[in-house]
């Protein structure tokens, strides 16, 4: 509740679909695991718009997307990440990153599977062709230390003898929650 009053009384926020707020705000069948879900992408967005009102003094700007404004745009990955999320600089440069956040029940096979897609995805170089951008970086969010660490170790798996060029960064729930997503709280996975 207190979420869309936030939205509704912040006007300036010009990339929320107000039709959609309605629509969640009127649906009372959501799991609480979902509502929560949703409400730490918030969380999310909420803290990169912060970390752009600090970039180039403030010109900066951030273009956030959710799983739901994706639907319907073509050669994305399936399944649709969480977010879809840019930052323009100042200077024209642009930053593109995937986020897909892990459910604490996640099993690690998925989790593994999520990888290999976004490998099978990146070299299949349909977002090259038709976005005409490149490969946007990728952000996973594991629910615990312990899977963070195993997913690392996985990546680093795959990557031998394949040289790939995407790039995941790693980090956990927690680190996100309590200090919101910034250089500081993601953890790139070095490719040797």
């Amino acid at each position: 509740n207190k979420g869309r009053k936030y939205f509704l009384t912040h006007t300036e926020i010009d990339d929320i679909n107000y039709s959609l707020l309605d629509r969640v705000w009127s649906e009372s069948n959501y799991s609480e695991s979902f509502k929560i879900h949703c409400l730490y992408l918030a969380d999310i967005f909420l803290s990169l718009r912060e970390l752009v009102r600090t970039v180039d003094d403030g010109k900066g700007k951030l273009r956030y997307y959710t799983n739901t404004d994706l639907h319907g745009v073509k050669h994305l990955i399936a399944p649709l990440p969480d977010a879809y999320f840019s930052i323009e600089e100042n200077d024209g440069f642009i930053k593109r990153y995937f986020l897909d956040v892990f459910y604490h029940f996640t099993r690690w096979k998925d989790m593994e599977k999520r990888v290999r897609q976004y490998i099978r995805y990146f070299n299949k170089q349909e977002w090259q062709m038709y976005m005409k951008s490149d490969f946007p970086e990728v952000i996973l969010v594991c629910p615990k230390n312990a899977s963070k660490n195993n997913l690392e170790k996985f990546i680093l798996e795959q990557n031998k003898n394949k040289f790939l060029k995407l790039q995941f960064y790693l980090t956990i729930y927690d680190e996100i929650k309590y200090n919101g997503l910034n250089k500081k709280t993601i953890h790139q996975v070095v490719m040797n």
